[in-house]
């Protein structure tokens, strides 16, 4: 009788110990994957040639980056807004052009430079550890446009990021997407040529998207 007892404990432990096992490989697996997508992103950020495309419901935005110069265009789908932000990075020259009333301003409150990237690159280490320890965060793998990415949903928000390169290709918040798409080395002098100040009158207060 009390070997029998002994043989159902040995069971149930080394039940217990699978169990443990494979949570610790699903937790080690889905660390890894949001430790790789901040490796990969931070190697693309030290690129200093490129453009990337961002298109949600309402608006457009898409920048260029040759060497110092970074220039940045935002417009609003359906609607008059459409800035044009542009910046000399080692000499600080910095303008915004309003190109729907053809007024720009000079802009010292820093350009809209960095780029789209996973919510998760922000998070140190422990926090990437216990967000591949929360039940209710998915991480995983699946294709998108072809793409193998990593597909991250925490609460509402949902993401397609290229395991390649750690670029963020989609994100999703309730009805609203942003899609992206991204080239490297192919940002010419023409693409980042600052727009004529000729052709715009300075204003004294910056104006907002909407106007």
């Amino acid at each position: 009788m009390k070997t029998h007892k002994m043989r159902l404990w040995e069971k149930i432990l080394n039940i217990v110990l699978l169990i443990v096992l494979v949570i610790f490989l699903v937790v080690a697996c889905r660390y890894y994957a949001l430790i790789d997508i901040t490796e990969e992103n931070s190697i693309n950020l030290t690129k200093r040639n490129y453009y990337y495309c961002s298109e949600s419901n309402d608006i457009i935005i898409e920048c260029w980056r040759k060497d110092s110069i970074v220039k940045i265009n935002m417009r609003q789908i359906n609607r008059d807004g459409d800035i044009t932000f542009w910046k000399d990075i080692n000499t600080g020259e910095e303008y915004v052009f309003y190109n729907t009333v053809k007024e720009y301003s000079e802009n010292n409150a820093g350009i809209l430079g960095s780029r789209p990237s996973s919510i998760t690159t922000s998070y140190d280490n422990f926090s990437k550890f216990m967000l591949a320890l929360n039940p209710t965060v998915y991480i995983g793998t699946e294709n998108y446009e072809d793409k193998e990415c990593y597909h991250i949903k925490i609460g509402e928000q949902e993401e397609y990021v290229e395991k390649e390169t750690g670029l963020l290709l989609n994100t999703k918040y309730g009805d609203n997407e942003r899609k992206l798409i991204y080239s490297f080395n192919n940002v010419t002098d023409e693409d980042i040529q600052k727009p004529d100040i000729n052709e715009y009158t300075l204003q004294e207060n910056n104006q907002s998207l909407n106007e």
